[in-house]
């Protein structure tokens, strides 16, 4: 068996990076077109089955435009071939259903599972399972995994999980004790023959034959900037064979720089974050150079060296006998060239 296995599209994630609204078409359409690459590859590859573990959408509600993105996405697989779809802790249970469900109604190659599933095999003449694969969405009992993995004696099954998984190098969880997180030691005891995991964006091997997708594209900014996106393409027989397939070169990179770092870079063909301790000089010294520095969108993180509690009286009749009155009271050296820094600025 051959498959394609993603995760964590979140489709309907705010699409304007760093604030900026005027950009929110524009990544959208970034965004989509990474997704589009993703399921071109399994096209390419003439995958048998299609999985999405997880996270397809960032709210469980989506919009009409939402749904038509995806539709239009799915549409570009085959009909012969089978897609999965698994609900996360993203496309969450509401009063009314799971937001996925709809699709279902769609085409008929698409299964939306939102329960514990099953699908296996078996051959009609020997009455053996030919496979057994597991669906486990966002919250699935272990115990209910377990009794699955039995069901079909002599044959190790694959399971495609929506979970956090920790072991003593990976602390990846949200709350200790929390739904939809688990031990890798307990995976492990599973004894499948292949984990496929959704749920955390940096695709990942945690173990022989378990893997994290990882998201396509970065999600969440510059908290996943030193992630591996892409998705992965298995090929299952007796041997497992995993091919990570990487968007990175899609994707809009993310750099935090320490201040110092910043002072030496001339431009970033990406999104830029300063962060560290400063003094006023220094924080004036990169405001004025971020001013016309070539990036797609900066951040400034910037806190002070000294920290105190004390009270300053600021006292003149303009802004810059106010700023010089109060670098006096922190004696602060070399104020005549912060007051030419900031009436250069202002």
């Amino acid at each position: 068996m051959k498959l394609l296995s993603t995760s964590d599209w979140h489709i309907n994630i705010n699409a304007a990076r760093m604030g900026k609204p005027t950009t929110a078409a524009q990544t959208r359409e970034k965004r989509l077109a990474i997704l589009r690459y993703v399921i071109q590859q399994g096209i390419d590859n003439d995958v048998d089955v299609y999985y999405i573990a997880g996270d397809t959408f960032d709210k469980s509600q989506p919009y009409p435009q939402d749904y038509a993105d995806l539709i239009d996405i799915l549409n570009m697989i085959p009909k012969t071939k089978t897609i999965f779809i698994i609900n996360g802790n993203h496309d969450e249970w509401t009063a009314k259903g799971v937001g996925l469900q709809v699709i279902e109604k769609y085409r008929d190659n698409i299964i939306i599972i939102v329960e514990t599933s099953q699908f296996s095999r078996k051959d009609e003449t020997t009455d053996e399972f030919e496979y057994n694969v597991i669906l486990a969405p966002w919250g699935s009992k272990l115990e209910t995994i377990k009794k699955l993995t039995e069901s079909a004696p002599n044959l190790q099954p694959i399971l495609i999980f929506h979970a956090g998984v920790k072991d003593e190098k990976h602390h990846w969880v949200e709350l200790e004790g929390e739904e939809g997180n688990y031990h890798l030691d307990d995976l492990k005891a599973l004894k499948c023959k292949a984990i496929i995991l959704g749920h955390y964006h940096n695709q990942q091997e945690l173990a022989p034959g378990i893997w994290y997708n990882g998201s396509p594209d970065n999600v969440h900014g510059f908290s996943e900037e030193n992630d591996t996106k892409g998705a992965l393409i298995w090929d299952i027989g007796e041997k497992v064979t995993v091919t990570p397939i990487s968007t990175n070169h899609l994707v809009d990179k993310y750099k935090t720089f320490t201040p110092e770092q910043f002072m030496e870079v001339e431009e970033f063909d990406g999104y830029v974050r300063v962060k560290g301790e400063v003094d006023e000089k220094e924080r004036l010294l990169i405001i004025k150079k971020l001013i016309d520095f070539k990036c797609l969108d900066y951040s400034v993180d910037l806190k002070n060296k000294t920290r105190n509690n004390r009270v300053f009286q600021l006292e003149g009749q303009t802004d810059q006998e106010i700023l010089g009155n109060y670098l006096k009271q922190k004696d602060i050296k070399n104020i005549k060239e912060i007051l030419k820094l900031d009436k250069e600025l202002t």
